[in-house]
């Protein structure tokens, strides 16, 4: 069983020292490589250990753990919320956690909470997936599927592999944010491409981008040299 390195983000020294004994005896194969207590502790120990799953209180002192993953423009941890609130698992769903645990935490819902965590591949980014409000809900989009996206005012439409197309009520730089960087590319202030869907690049100044799918989209002048780049690196 592949080591799971994990950081726990909670305000209370109790609650922390707990998680560490349920998991020493019940996930001997998490590793904690720290523990902290506030929101700004959290964001520092997150970037100097890189850990694959972090256990996020909700209430964290004056702050909440919700302000701490706005901080990240790409996360690559996996998330469980552990807290003891039971009315934040909408947000925790958009967040796209691995897992709500409401305290006392039981031990057979934190051993399958931690089975849920994929392994990391060397190189590989842990988010495949988008969570989106849209009209009818919340829909699960994976990061494959997503030929591009385009700016609508509050919105932006997805246009997917499978022809279809999503209007999520974000904004398209809300969701440009939640992309991974290698992957897709701001071509224009209105669109987002996959960047393993460009086909073509076409001469010009004022340029576009032909798409498999025979999309073409427009490409500003100042973005041209830098999605050449990136596409000679992919």
């Amino acid at each position: 069983m592949n080591t799971i390195t994990a950081i726990i983000i909670d305000d209370e020294a109790g609650a922390r020292k707990t998680l560490q004994t349920l998991l020493a005896k019940y996930c001997p194969n998490v590793k904690v490589l720290d523990e902290v207590q506030d929101v700004t502790s959290g964001f520092v120990a997150i970037n100097q250990h890189q850990p694959d799953l972090v256990f996020l209180d909700i209430q964290i002192g004056t702050e909440q753990g919700f302000d701490l993953l706005k901080k990240f423009k790409m996360r690559n941890f996996h998330l469980i919320f552990t807290t003891a609130y039971s009315q934040f698992g909408l947000e925790a769903i958009k967040e796209q956690a691995i897992d709500y645990l409401v305290k006392p935490i039981d031990i057979d819902e934190l051993i399958l909470a931690v089975s849920k965590v994929p392994q990391r591949n060397e190189g590989q980014s842990y988010q495949s997936r988008l969570i989106l409000p849209t009209n009818n809900g919340h829909e699960v989009i994976g990061l494959e599927s997503i030929l591009y996206c385009e700016a609508d005012n509050n919105y932006t439409n997805l246009y997917l592999t499978d022809g279809r197309k999503v209007v999520a009520s974000k904004t398209l730089k809300t969701i440009e944010n939640q992309l991974p960087e290698r992957s897709f590319f701001r071509t224009h202030r209105s669109f987002v491409v996959n960047l393993t869907e460009i086909q073509l690049v076409g001469k010009g100044k004022d340029g576009t981008v032909t798409l498999k799918s025979g999309d073409e989209l427009y490409l500003s002048r100042d973005r041209k040299e830098e999605l050449i780049q990136r596409l000679g690196t992919l």
